[in-house]
């Protein structure tokens, strides 16, 4: 990476797909970010930058590598595969630039104080993701004919209208709990019928740009 291609992406801001941080606080620490990447769509971590743009630079470019790699190992599970590069600028400031992939084996999980949590990226923060999030990320997409009831049903008539759907509308739609209803979701996603979206606040959900054969 080009010192003009790092500050283009200084310029686009904090997102979906890119994260400053000033440095490294530990491995333990990265590691969130870096599974919540994996288990979306991939991005970038630009370490020696501070929240508002500006370059810092970090204070041992070989050791803040380390800490990134330590934490893909060791903290995350399954490992996160990462590149990592680093840009020098003309005043001499180093900034490592860890890029992640989308990750085929979803969903990893942050290894956290003897806890195991799934983090995925929803707007421009690394959230822990709710349930049936997690089972969209771990489903296998299935093949054949969909048989759908009358709660499905609704459900594409009301995304034929408004595009876009949330668990707790869903639920609310057709008057089931939250727990049922994110079932119902996954199911879907795993038949490729609907697609789940998380670059925005908050996850939803919309009719996916090819769906599979629906019986309605």
């Amino acid at each position: 990476m080009t010192i003009a291609e790092l500050h283009r992406l200084i310029a686009l801001g904090e997102g979906f797909y890119l994260e400053f941080k000033r440095k490294v606080a530990s491995p333990e620490k990265i590691a969130k970010t870096l599974v919540a990447f994996a288990n979306t769509h991939g991005g970038r971590v630009l370490i020696g930058v501070d929240d508002d743009g500006s370059i810092s630079g970090v204070e041992s470019e070989k050791e803040t590598e380390q800490a990134v790699c330590h934490g893909a190992e060791h903290f995350c599970d399954p490992p996160v595969a990462i590149q990592t590069h680093i840009v020098s600028t003309k005043q001499g400031s180093d900034v490592v630039v860890a890029e992640i992939a989308e990750s085929p084996d979803k969903p990893h999980r942050w290894l956290h104080r003897g806890e195991s949590l799934v983090y995925i990226r929803v707007g421009n923060q690394s959230l822990e993701a709710a349930d049936e999030v997690v089972r969209s990320l771990r489903s296998s997409p299935v093949d054949g004919e969909v048989p759908l009831g009358q709660n499905e049903q609704r459900l594409l008539r009301y995304l034929d209208l408004y595009t876009r759907i949330t668990l707790p509308q869903y639920s609310k739609l057709v008057n089931i709990s939250e727990r049922r209803a994110g079932r119902s979701l996954v199911e879907l996603v795993q038949a490729q019928i609907l697609r789940l979206h998380t670059h925005e606040s908050a996850p939803f959900y919309t009719l996916a740009d090819d769906p599979a054969t629906i019986r309605r």
